[in-house]
């Protein structure tokens, strides 16, 4: 049973992590360093992917490129000690347009990298790693467009989603075969629809709130099926009956989200976002028994006429949690959790700035760091039942997880 629930592994090591589940935090620099909020603030070109309802740029057309160095710091400890995974650095692009073609309609166009790491102990001899070397990358193609009609604004971005997947490892037999079926990708679409309202000095309901934005945003799911690569290495446990069929497809879930921001004073401004996220009715992720997750980031900004601090925090828990680990399904479904999907970071504390060089040049970085955790499951329910397995697998897994990250923007309006 033991090579079985470590060839189920394999696949969930493929996958990537970032910080709420699978997805990055924000995108932009700007938005993740005030938490990663940004279903209602104006930042721009980067709110294409955040809420299309405000990507409005003050009449301008904006132009960003820029990146994320993405710096994960993962070790597993499987019954031979912590050994450390070598994927422990991921680049991650973004370059979007927009502008304002009148004073009613606004538009993007975008390419946002919003995932992109593995793992690789291809130079760990334990059997508890299997000497994997995996890769996913998630790229989104988009196009907002936001529409306002007095303090109203609505927003609209298709996107064509870019995935690949590679898996590659070595059985932990004594025959030792490397299984892998090579490089899969794969095009979907989503869409995602937002609304905002901003609130001007004319009293509602006898209260001024000048400086009050609010918004909601609702986000599609999108199916990604990878020929040959989940269905390879789930096949044998699915036909015990130790897991469902897993098939070759993941979805990355839809969600759903509302958020607020308030300017005051002269240099001011807060904002809190909540959303959530969809991962029990997720292929693939509900074979794993993933939970919904309620994502919370709250964010400060103060500006002054060159330059802007920002600060943040960003929670999410775990989006799984233990499983019976006396039985043999909830111990399989322990160990890949912890193995192949170390999603287990929940607190995020972010900064950043912006120095604008003169009206039409600024810079824009953040830094986000998620402190350790360390997470222990019971897998005593997995016995070894097959003579010719060299390795036995321990009663506990556990995995450590600290992240760090870099975003840097260059924008440039005219």
């Amino acid at each position: 049973m033991l090579k079985r629930v470590m060839l189920l592994s394999a696949v969930g090591a493929s996958l990537l992590w970032a910080t709420n589940g699978d997805e990055l935090m924000g995108i932009g620099a700007k938005s993740r360093a005030m938490g990663g909020v940004g279903i209602a603030l104006d930042l721009g070109a980067e709110n294409g992917l955040n809420n299309p309802a405000f990507i409005e740029t003050g009449g301008r057309q904006e132009f960003l490129l820029g990146g994320t160095l993405f710096m994960p710091d993962v070790s597993y400890d499987g019954g031979d000690g912590y050994k450390k995974s070598d994927a422990d650095l991921s680049v991650i692009p973004a370059a979007a347009l927009a502008g304002r073609i009148n004073e009613r309609f606004s538009y993007g166009v975008g390419m946002f990298g919003t995932a992109g790491m593995g793992v690789d102990y291809r130079d760990d001899e334990s059997e508890s790693t299997m000497q994997m070397v995996t890769a996913l990358q998630i790229m989104k193609f988009a196009v907002p467009l936001c529409y306002k009609f007095g303090n109203f604004r609505i927003g609209y971005t298709p996107y064509v989603q870019y995935s690949s997947l590679d898996i590659n490892y070595k059985e932990p037999t004594l025959l030792g075969r490397h299984r892998g079926a090579g490089v899969a990708q794969d095009l979907g679409i989503g869409h995602i629809f937002g609304a905002g309202y901003v609130f001007d000095g004319k009293p509602v309901g006898g209260i001024t709130l000048d400086g009050l934005k609010i918004g909601l945003v609702y986000k599609t799911s999108v199916d990604m099926d990878f020929k040959d690569q989940l269905q390879q290495a789930t096949e044998l446990f699915t036909l015990l009956g130790y897991l469902e069929d897993m098939g070759d497809t993941l979805e990355q879930p839809s969600q759903f989200g509302a958020g607020l921001s308030y300017a005051f004073g002269a240099h001011h401004t807060v904002a809190f976002d909540w959303k959530h996220i969809n991962w029990s009715d997720a292929k693939g992720y509900k074979v794993l028994k993933w939970k919904d997750q309620d994502v919370f980031a709250i964010g400060y900004e103060y500006a002054e006429e060159t330059w802007s601090l920002r600060a943040g925090y960003n929670y999410a828990s775990m989006p799984f949690a233990e499983k019976d680990g006396t039985t043999a399904q909830g111990a399989t479904i322990n160990l890949f959790n912890l193995l192949g999907f170390p999603a287990t970071v929940e607190q995020h504390f972010t900064f950043g700035g912006e120095y604008r060089v003169n009206e039409h040049l600024s810079f824009n970085g953040a830094f986000v760091y998620a402190p350790e955790t360390t997470t222990t499951y019971d897998t005593s329910g997995i016995n070894p039942e097959i003579p010719l397995l060299p390795h036995i697998i321990n009663d506990t897994a556990s995995v450590r997880h600290q992240q760090s990250s870099l975003t840097f923007t260059l924008n440039y309006s005219y």
